[in-house]
């Protein structure tokens, strides 16, 4: 696993942390090149966009964070339910 990309899956919120580390241990290894870059591009992101992109508040305009943006809140709500 690529430290660098760890160590930015730590946030400012646990809830976010849990989020991006779950999806950069489970997901990102077979992830298709464009969301890997997807995937890092959002890991620049400050924190309150995040949020706002992932309770629907804001859509991201670059189409593959937006796709990546979808998968991550249909899996924190999947985890939400467990």
């Amino acid at each position: 696993m690529n430290p660098r990309l760890k160590w930015l899956c730590r946030r400012g919120m646990k809830e976010l942390d849990l989020l991006m580390e779950s999806y950069l241990q489970q997901d990102y290894p077979q992830a298709s090149k464009a969301r890997q870059v997807a995937f890092e591009k959002l890991l620049g992101y400050q924190d309150p966009l995040i949020l706002d992109l992932l309770f629907g508040r804001e859509r991201d305009a670059d189409a593959e964070v937006q796709a990546l943006i979808d998968i991550l809140h249909d899996y924190q709500v999947a985890k939400a339910g467990e």
